[in-house]
């Protein structure tokens, strides 16, 4: 968020690296979660788990308030998207990686495009779905990819 954030104010920035950004569902999103959700309801730990939730329900007020905190409002989709157009027009280029912990908003490789069809990126983006990562990369193999990946992106277009 804070990369875009300078992205927007300092001509300055060629590329913006940014983990788990702004997603907006699209139809074809919700035709994947949905077959998603469809194949979960023959799982038997899927059940088991269900009913243990149910069953140990949060009921505690501080609680609900600890996790309202990680909930996250993304700015209205024509705004971002004129601000991305208006990026590209400068030559600014994008890697945006996701999480699998993203998947209830994020979930397959080119949403980012179709979340932003109206923009031409021409070769200026990359987008990668990483199924495999939760949010904070605490395996340290895929952490370790990660930084990889980053670090080959940018000897690729700024060395």
């Amino acid at each position: 968020d804070n990369a875009h954030a300078v992205a927007i104010a300092d001509p300055r920035v060629a590329g913006i690296v940014a983990l788990d950004w702004y997603a907006y569902r699209t139809w074809f999103f919700y035709l994947l979660h949905i077959k998603r959700l469809f194949f979960k309801c023959f799982r038997l730990e899927k059940w088991i788990s269900f009913i243990k939730k149910k069953y140990n329900r949060i009921s505690n007020d501080n609680t609900r308030q600890e996790i309202e905190i990680f909930r996250r409002e993304f700015p209205p989709k024509r705004v971002v998207e004129q601000e991305l157009a208006d990026m590209v027009k400068r030559g600014i280029k994008f890697k945006y990686i996701y999480s699998g912990y993203y998947l209830n908003v994020f979930n397959y490789e080119r949403q980012f495009e179709d979340m932003f069809s109206k923009v031409d990126f021409q070769d200026l983006i990359n987008v990668e779905l990483r199924r495999d990562a939760n949010h904070t990369y605490t395996c340290v193999s895929i952490r370790d990819n990660l930084i990889g990946g980053i670090c080959y992106w940018i000897r690729e277009n700024f060395a």
